[in-house]
């Protein structure tokens, strides 16, 4: 009888050790986040100051030993601006790599589309840069998180900005797809709320990745509008800052140009075909604020060039991590809970995130693009601040409705 019962207890002894010792060694993992971003083609840059973000957020944990005592690492995906591509990405990091958390998507397009695949994993996935209003309005789901602002709160912003200057007339020219034509439909309807004067003197949509701008600057230029609200990115502002140029547009119509405040945008067109326009940014590195001060310092150290949107990436890794470590674990309904109590004090300024929608609300920055005498490339001469409680979108106004 007793050796039956030193059997016994043998056996459950064995049991718990074996038990300690998996948890023991699931503690001594990494956290893994898999991050799916735009790694080539013509937007390759965009990506890789989202990469560089994420790389010094990471870098800084680490070097504080990680979160729970596990060390975090990422695995990093190209979503080559295709929502079919960013969803198979999701995918294979989630089935094969294994991944605790997601940064998904650069485009609103491949963004939408990997937030409509989370509810299938019950995984965390942390939007940084995917702008379209759906991910936390529409199509919201517990598993998803934005960081950043979103097209509605950007262009309400632009809106807010435009209203106490001399113009009437507007005109809209956005690409051809779910961000454009949604930031134009709330600049639109905000312009109108907040000055009734205003005017919508046309609008175009070219496509994605356009070559040729010369038939949409024709038609801007036909309608003689005082101002022109502008929210192209990447190459596309680019290529058309510099074709806008040869058509004198930026000496006839003042280009109000929602991410007209990013170097690595304004840097390449040139201070001439710059100069003089309104820029917009989700953050900007002049920002003089102690906290920014010290953070551009670090990233400046790191990478040796002054930051554009990495703040972004940064800031959504800190406060997922921040989630993580006042949850104590990396399970997921114990992150939503903490993570929808985050405030954070970014670079940017104060980052509090939704119960409602899971939508941060935070500031959004303004300037006038020119020569600044400290800096080798055009910049704002002065970051001007639409604060967050002007720009907000009321939670029942979203259509979110939250499972």
């Amino acid at each position: 009888m007793k050796s039956r019962k030193f059997g016994f207890c043998a056996a459950v002894l064995t049991f718990f050790l074996c038990l300690w010792g998996v948890n023991i060694a699931r503690s001594a993992e990494p956290i893994k986040i898999g991050a799916i971003l735009v790694l080539s083609g013509p937007f390759i840059e965009v990506g890789v100051e989202e990469k560089r973000g994420i790389d010094l957020a990471v870098e800084e944990l680490n070097a504080k030993g990680g979160i729970l005592g596990r060390k975090i690492e990422v695995i990093y995906e190209d979503e080559q601006l295709k929502p079919a591509v960013g969803v198979d990405k999701l995918t294979k990091l989630m089935q094969m790599d294994k991944v605790d958390f997601i940064v998904g998507g650069y485009s609103s397009a491949t963004g939408l589309a990997i937030a409509r695949e989370m509810p299938k994993y019950k995984k965390i996935c942390i939007m940084t840069v995917p702008a379209t209003e759906e991910i936390t309005g529409k199509y919201c789901n517990r598993y998803v998180f934005r960081t950043s602002s979103n097209s509605a709160m950007e262009a309400i912003s632009g809106a807010v900005f435009a209203k106490d200057k001399p113009y009437k007339k507007f005109f809209m020219l956005a690409a051809d797809y779910n961000f454009g034509h949604t930031t134009c439909d709330i600049f639109k309807k905000k312009i109108k709320e907040l000055k009734p004067e205003a005017e919508i003197v046309g609008e175009v949509y070219p496509p994605l990745m356009a070559k040729d701008f010369a038939p949409y600057i024709s038609k801007v230029l036909q309608a003689n509008p005082d101002a022109l609200w502008l929210p192209l990115w990447g190459a596309d502002f680019i290529t058309f800052l510099k074709q806008g140029l040869q058509f004198g547009l930026q000496k006839k119509v003042q280009v109000i140009a929602q991410f007209g405040g990013y170097p690595f945008y304004i840097g390449p067109a040139g201070y001439e075909a710059s100069d003089g326009i309104y820029g917009g940014g989700r953050y900007m590195f002049g920002l003089n604020t102690p906290e920014n001060n010290a953070w551009v310092e670090r990233w400046y150290k790191k990478y040796n060039r002054y930051p554009d949107n990495g703040c972004l990436s940064y800031n959504g890794v800190m406060m997922l991590m921040e989630a993580v470590k006042k949850a104590g674990t990396i399970e997921t309904e114990a992150v939503i809970k903490t993570f929808e109590t985050i405030q954070y004090r970014s670079p940017k300024g104060l980052v509090t995130m939704r119960k409602c929608d899971h939508q941060a609300d935070q500031d959004y920055f303004w300037g006038k693009v020119g020569r600044v005498a400290k800096y080798n490339f055009p910049y704002v001469n002065e970051v001007l601040i639409t604060p967050a409680q002007t720009i907000s979108v009321p939670c029942e106004e979203t259509g979110c409705k939250m499972e």
